[in-house]
């Protein structure tokens, strides 16, 4: 815009510089006629004339009409000047608005996924929280009901004596604790497949620790069955239950 508004100032001062040579040149004639000297007769020497009158009104005209033209150029290139910069405003002040939109909608998305990461943790911790010890007391008792009645039917397939039940009620009633426990961590979101299989593998090394090699296979089986998975080898590497029940 600059170098368009220097090309114009250029045209109109050559112009006008044109102008003003013509002008000159035409005051230079009108001055260049010497004036007789008084009382001189006429030599009949040749001497340059001055303009006449139509010369000089059409210089006149010439000289108004350039300097008309450079006015029009000089107002026509101002006003596509003018506009120009009225467009750069615009478009200015769009990109403006719309990178100040852009940034806008951008920090509220960061806040938005800011806020629902809070929530998440939030809800995770409160769940956590929530997770009392009365709570985990009821889960084991609402868990140990359940176990009991199986714990009865397993006692009667294995076929086990007195003593052997003695045993297999005690063993079930500890291991169950550690089971109810872990299983109360699972709740709270924590999981740990390794611990559960610890668990697993010393509760069927106690178990076959009082029963024989037939009761102990039988034992694995019905493991097998209500768990869907081994019940362990003869050191327990299983992922079944202890005492065949489900929590």
């Amino acid at each position: 815009m600059k170098v368009a508004a220097l090309l114009i100032t250029a045209v109109a001062a050559a112009l006008l510089v044109a102008a003003v040579a013509q002008a000159a040149s035409l005051s230079k004639r009108l001055h260049s006629v010497p004036a007789p000297a008084a009382g001189a007769a006429s030599d009949g020497a040749p001497h340059e004339m001055p303009p006449s009158p139509f010369e000089v009104a059409e210089m006149a005209k010439r000289i108004e009409a350039c300097a008309a033209k450079i006015d029009l150029k000089i107002e026509r290139e101002s006003r596509a000047l003018r506009e120009a910069k009225e467009r750069f405003a615009g478009i200015k002040g769009l990109t403006d608005e719309s990178l100040e939109a852009i940034a806008k909608e951008s920090l509220a998305l960061k806040e938005e996924l800011a806020k629902k990461k809070a929530d998440k943790e939030k809800v995770a911790e409160l769940t956590k929280r929530i997770r009392t010890e009365q709570q985990k007391a009821m889960f084991k008792r609402f868990m140990g009901d359940r176990m009991k009645g199986e714990m009865e039917k397993v006692k009667a397939e294995l076929e086990l004596t007195p003593d052997q039940a003695v045993q297999f009620d005690k063993v079930s009633g500890e291991m169950f604790d550690k089971f109810a426990e872990m299983g109360s961590s699972f709740m709270d979101g924590e999981t740990n497949p390794a611990k559960f299989a610890e668990l697993v593998t010393e509760s069927n090394s106690r178990m076959q620790g009082f029963m024989s090699e037939d009761q102990f296979k039988k034992y694995q089986d019905i493991q097998k069955k209500q768990w869907g998975g081994g019940g362990g080898g003869r050191q327990g590497s299983g992922d079944g239950q202890p005492g065949g029940g489900g929590q």
